[in-house]
């Protein structure tokens, strides 16, 4: 193998144990539909739960208007992300819905340090963040959801340029789930602003969380399909990574006693697996199905779980490895 193609090797390797060393194996917790919302206890699904008083919560909403803004504004101040894209959210909370008094504040900012860190808790919306909090405080409900950015455009692939920034995919989902369990009303106001460098409000869009999911709703289904093409993508250049360093290992074979290869060896099989589920619970998050997802990994088993799936996938990433770990054995080096 010639010196260049070594030294690339040997980085990757670098790069492929690193990423290991950051991201231990998932706790089963995170592998739930909805990572934000792990460990929490939820109320039970209880329609009768859902306000239907509009004029109340547009009253609580606008008494409490610029409070929430600024509380937005200073979040921001909070937030960490790799391309700069800084948000800040802030929420008005009560105990319950038949218990509008006592009402505190939440806010946060979102972390992402990395690009393709897609799945809590590596990635952490600011509305996430906030709600979080609340609910770990004993908040039972939310009837207004405030966010501030400069940016006008998240980055996503299949987001393009707006006045403001719309909560993405998984914290949409999430609005949904919590929406079931009565802890957000379809009243609950979602304020949006865009805002420049010293807080001031530049354009803002204001929505009952109702209206939000049906404008959302309308491009449901092509959310889906691309979340479903970024899993995909996503399998295939994993099962490339994992080629590349099954590669590298081998051609460092001479170099290395056989503990230390051991070990490479696990990390590497380990981060492969790790990443795909990964994937795999970020396509949940966005709404592809559990059918969509077990036609893409060729899972004969009738999947009706995440458990079940996850298995499933489990054992298809083994299979993988054990091909790919054969041709790699077969190539002379």
């Amino acid at each position: 193998m010639a010196t260049a193609d070594w030294g690339s090797c040997l980085s990757q390797l670098k790069f492929t144990l690193s990423l290991v060393r950051q991201n231990k194996f998932m706790r089963e917790n995170h592998v739930e539909r909805f990572g934000a919302l792990s460990g929490l206890n939820l109320p039970e699904i209880t329609p009768e739960k859902v306000g239907d008083d509009e004029s109340l919560i547009r009253k609580l909403f606008d008494e409490n208007k610029i409070a929430l803004i600024n509380l937005a504004v200073e979040a921001q101040k909070d937030a960490k992300h790799h391309s700069n894209t800084l948000v800040g959210c802030s929420i008005l909370t009560y105990p319950n819905i038949n218990k509008l008094e006592q009402s505190k504040f939440f806010s946060a900012g979102n972390r992402k340090l990395k690009r393709g860190q897609l799945a809590w808790p590596k990635r952490q919306c600011a509305e996430m963040r906030a709600i979080r909090q609340a609910l770990e405080q004993g908040q039972g409900f939310i009837p207004a959801i405030v966010t501030a950015s400069e940016k006008h455009n998240t980055g996503e692939a299949d987001k393009t340029g707006h006045d403001i920034i719309d909560p993405c995919r998984q914290c949409q989902g999430m609005f949904r789930v919590l929406l079931e369990r009565g802890v957000l009303s379809p009243n609950t106001q979602l304020y949006n602003a865009r805002v420049n460098s010293i807080g001031s409000v530049l354009s803002h869009q204001r929505l009952s969380l109702g209206l939000a999911l049906e404008h959302w709703g309308e491009n449901d289904e092509q959310a889906k399909d691309l979340a479903l093409q970024d899993l995909t993508e996503e399998w295939e250049k994993l099962s490339q990574e994992y080629l590349m360093a099954k590669i590298v290992l081998k051609v460092s074979r001479s170099g290395a006693t056989s503990k230390i290869l051991a070990r490479q060896e696990k990390l590497v099989k380990t981060n492969f697996e790790t990443k795909v589920l990964r994937a795999v619970k970020t396509a949940l998050e966005e709404g592809v199905s559990l059918n969509k997802i077990s036609q893409l990994f060729e899972i004969q088993l009738v999947v009706s779980d995440t458990a079940t799936l996850i298995n499933s996938i489990k054992e298809v990433v083994s299979k993988k490895q054990g091909v790919i770990d054969e041709i790699v054995a077969q190539r002379d080096m």
